[in-house]
């Protein structure tokens, strides 16, 4: 058998600490260069992060300094963004705005000869069905001050990577 007989103890053990040795050798190897590898990506990462965050805040601002009313909404029809210009035409503050529909009865909008107009006529109805529309003028109400305004509206379908459509952007100017 394996241990009968003499058996050089020395030797065994000396043979077994090279192999411990050179396992913890290797180990300690992949772990520095691995290491390495951990905080490069994670390096990569913050910047990446802080390139991302700089776009959307200039992105944000350039929206906001438009002059034309900028208004965006989800697939259902809910505005999820509006620039300065779209409050002020519309009357109201993201926070009574955001989650609002298009087609909302709040907003009075009806043709110029004051017929109301069906939901599913509305630029961001036929944007959300893939349309694009352009200078449709409809009259519309500010919701702050009341006030009956002549506006040209033109809206554009907003799509994913697959073609598939996402929701709807919309500008809008008062005539």
């Amino acid at each position: 058998m394996f241990l009968e007989g003499e058996v050089n103890w020395t030797l065994i053990f000396g043979i077994t600490a090279v192999v411990g040795y050179a396992l913890a050798a290797v180990a300690l190897w992949f772990a520095v260069t691995h290491g390495a590898r951990h905080a490069s990506a994670s390096d990569q990462l913050d910047i990446v992060q802080k390139v991302a965050e700089s776009s959307d805040r200039r992105l944000f601002e350039t929206m906001n300094a438009v002059p034309v009313a900028m208004v965006e909404t989800d697939s259902t029809g809910k505005f999820v963004f509006a620039n300065r210009a779209a409050h002020q035409l519309l009357g109201r503050r993201d926070a009574e705005l955001l989650g609002l529909r298009f087609h909302s009865a709040t907003w009075g909008i009806t043709f110029p000869d004051g017929k109301p107009i069906p939901a599913d006529l509305l630029p961001s109805a036929r944007a959300l069905r893939g349309q694009t529309v352009r200078g449709f003028q409809h009259l519309m109400m500010n919701a702050a001050t009341r006030k009956k305004m002549l506006v040209s509206v033109t809206a554009m379908p907003i799509e994913n990577e697959r073609g598939q459509i996402t929701g709807s952007i919309a500008a809008i100017v008062e005539t």
